[in-house]
């Protein structure tokens, strides 16, 4: 009962954000004015937006500042007599800590004003034990405050959804009900924090049980949060097309509880911005009738679009409305993006089948991974600076494949194999979602470190003690740093490559990798910079199947391209220069058989618009019958779907010091090498001219982290060692290459 009485002064009573001088303050910098523009229309829309609802779509490119300037939307768009309160919403668990760091040191904000949700304790430990060992090694160098991190596809339970929040918390029944008990007795205050704190950053999966749980209570601390805050939703058009069904749900549920929205993201496509729009409408339209103004007959959704162009706004009460003044703005923000410097240049390039000596087919794997030796070196060629010290050219690049399975076979027959040229020295990075906990940290650091360029100072990359280090260790003219990776490294890290090499999989995934090429320098460039195979894995061992898919937009049937050999479904004009156009606009006849654009373009149209055209799962539904109150849409397409059941699996030192897979279920540590989870161990003797870098021990790391945190090596692993992996299959496992399915 006591419970009931707080809940309607409960928005008032919440803690909010007032003069809070880093979002007010003007920006100076020419390349971030634009900010300014956009909190003054924020701050002019206030009114309006809290009696009408408000949904936003900020555009602005990749580097240009987007993650704070939506802090400042969401700030100026408050009641400057009540304060702010606003969530923003990631695709990916690790990216929280670099958003809230980068809110906390770049607006000046006090440890009671935001709260961090992250996958655990041990995150943010390996978080701020890596920025104090950055600093460190690279005093001179600028740390990026952004960066990615591996998927979140659990909700907020006790043992998941650690909250980074220094505030005090309130007492009371709300708190009292919030808080509850572990198993073990002891109070858990995590839920209470996601709600009471000003600004929230947290993953979209923390957020999601508000409208995707149906029992067991995980829905209540989000769905209160919606109810009292505003909702930023970060590269939304990152999600696969599995998870459109529940992202419309939530942004129904957000219009419905009465926040404020923004989408943020440089390529997103229409149909997903006016399919949100529906779905916020609907909800908004349930808001007006029950708590928002009598004198509204129906809801005029305050509009706004922003982007490093400029700004602008307008009410809008329909979908087809919306619809125009989207395209509109597209039209001229491409105009613009047109007149600036072209910094990359794409070009498809062709893999083909080969024969050995013995006319017996190459796999695909040595197919793959001798065809990118040779396009890394001659993006080397045109992309390469010369060290000052030594007189050697180096360069950074990154090869980006869709899948861990075939970047693991690749990886070991590169490193098997060698570099090849004897004047060169190829150092490897492997970067995917399946290292130990502490390795990927590691990795991730490195590559924050390294990667974050100064313009004005070319070499300040060679200063770094890692790469210095590799470039002394190995006397060669010529140096690779590659990063092979899968599409961790395509969205939100704020990394800067000088050439890249994608297995495409999507025309996104191919503008989203460019966005890191050359990322801090501005000024135009005019060599090709990035290769795009013209198959990919799938589509040449499997020429006749579905090929784009897993990630990608392909699908059988009525989704199915014509053929799979990307020269002939991309138009040079989307590669020469390649920016976000393609992805942007969308053609009034779309070609979805012969163009990958047009197909991505079809298949969002058809999964939040057209649905029961095509067959699809009409997403509408949701709000228009009263099929939500059974949970069968929430079971139908549900979010983050999991093939099969994941596990932690850790490497635990014993007694003689030797790392030993060990699983743990139900709390307990078990040996995982018993029936079906038997770990290969591979062993990689590294050929002439190539090496692991960065190198890192895994059980020097964990003897270390023993020490520093004054624990057992065993207890010390169990924290930091561990893996999330799917609970069947076998895996192999090699120091450097990380986990794959054996």
């Amino acid at each position: 009962h006591r419970v009931v009485q707080a809940l309607p002064r409960m928005a008032k009573d919440l803690p909010r954000l007032m003069r809070a001088k880093g979002f007010i303050q003007r920006t100076a910098a020419p390349a971030f004015t634009w900010q300014n523009k956009a909190f003054d229309l924020a701050t002019g829309l206030a009114d309006a937006s809290c009696a009408q609802g408000f949904f936003g779509v900020n555009m602005a490119s990749t580097g240009t500042g987007k993650t704070l300037a939506n802090g400042r939307i969401m700030y100026g768009l408050a009641d400057p007599e009540q304060g702010a309160r606003f969530c923003v919403a990631l695709g990916l668990r690790t990216l929280t800590l670099q958003t809230g760091e980068a809110f906390r040191d770049r607006l000046k904000l006090d440890a009671d004003a935001l709260a961090v949700l992250v996958g655990g304790a041990a995150v943010r430990q390996l978080y701020d034990r890596e920025r104090v060992a950055t600093e460190v090694a690279s005093p001179d160098a600028t740390v990026s405050h952004e960066a990615r991190g591996s998927e979140s596809a659990a909700v907020l339970s006790p043992d998941d959804g650690y909250v980074v929040y220094e505030g005090a918390l309130s007492e009371g029944p709300l708190s009292e009900w919030l808080s509850g008990s572990d198993a073990a007795g002891r109070r858990q205050n995590n839920a209470q924090k996601m709600v009471e704190a000003p600004i929230l950053v947290c993953t979209v999966d923390h957020i999601m049980p508000s409208v995707e749980s149906t029992r067991g209570g995980h829905q209540i601390a989000p769905m209160l949060r919606l109810l009292t805050s505003d909702l930023v939703l970060d590269e939304v058009d990152d999600f696969g097309m599995e998870d459109l069904p529940a992202l419309a749900r939530l942004t129904y549920w957000a219009g419905m509880l009465g926040s404020r929205i923004l989408l943020s993201s440089a390529t997103l496509p229409p149909a997903l911005v006016q399919g949100l729009f529906a779905a916020y409408l609907a909800g908004r339209s349930v808001y007006q009738v029950n708590r928002g103004p009598h004198t509204l007959t129906a809801p005029q959704v305050i509009c706004a679009w922003f982007d490093e162009f400029g700004c602008e706004s307008s009410a809008q009460g329909d979908e087809e409305g919306m619809q125009r003044a989207h395209a509109k703005f597209v039209r001229v923000r491409v105009e613009r993006l047109a007149r600036q410097p072209a910094r990359r240049h794409a070009e498809v390039v062709k893999i083909v089948g080969a024969l050995d000596k013995s006319g017996q087919p190459i796999s695909t794997a040595e197919i793959f991974g001798n065809f990118f030796i040779r396009q890394a070196w001659g993006l080397h060629q045109k992309n390469a600076q010369t060290d000052a010290r030594t007189g050697a050219r180096v360069s950074f690049g990154l090869i980006r494949m869709a899948n861990i399975s075939p970047l693991w076979e690749i990886a070991h027959r590169l490193l098997k194999k060698g570099g090849g040229n004897a004047d060169l020295h190829v150092h490897l990075c492997v970067y995917h979602s399946r290292h130990p906990l502490v390795v990927r940290s590691r990795i991730e650091s490195v590559l924050d470190t390294v990667l974050r360029r100064d313009p004005d100072d070319p070499q300040a990359i060679f200063k770094h003690r890692v790469v210095r280090n590799a470039i002394d260790t190995y006397a060669r003219s010529d140096h690779l740093f590659i990063v092979l990776a899968t599409a961790v490294a395509e969205v939100g890290r704020d990394h800067d490559y000088d050439w890249a090499v994608v297995e495409p999989s999507s025309m996104r995934s191919i503008i989203q990798l460019a966005g890191r090429i050359r990322r801090h320098r501005t000024e135009g460039f005019e060599s090709i910079n990035l290769a795009v195979l013209n198959f990919n894995w799938r589509g040449l061992e499997s020429p006749q199947a579905v090929a784009f898919t897993r990630p990608g937009y392909e699908k059988a049937n009525h989704f199915a391209l014509a053929h799979h050999e990307l020269g002939g479904l991309l138009h040079e004009s989307e590669l020469k220069p390649l920016t976000a156009r393609p992805r942007i606009v969308e053609p009034d006849v779309l070609n979805c058989k012969y163009r990958l654009s047009d197909l991505e373009h079809a298949r969002l149209r058809a999964s939040l618009l057209e649905g029961d055209k095509y067959g699809e799962h009409d997403v509408r539904q949701f709000w228009k019958n009263n099929c939500h109150l059974t949970g069968y849409d929430q079971a139908c397409t549900p979010f983050r779907l999991r093939h099969g059941q994941d596990s932690t699996f850790a490497f635990v030192p014993d007694d003689d010091g030797e790392l030993c897979f060990m699983r743990e279920q139900n709390g307990q540590w078990t040996d995982a090498n018993g029936k079906g989870h038997h770990l290969q161990r591979v062993e990689i003797v590294c050929g002439s001219n190539i090496s692991v870098w960065p190198a890192i021990d895994l059980a020097a790391e964990i003897d270390a982290l023993a020490i520093e945190l004054s624990c057992s090596p065993s207890d010390c692993a169990k924290r930091f060692a561990r893996v999330d992996l799917l609970s069947d299959p076998p895996y192999k496992y090699s120091p450097g290459l990380g986990f794959t399915r054996a």
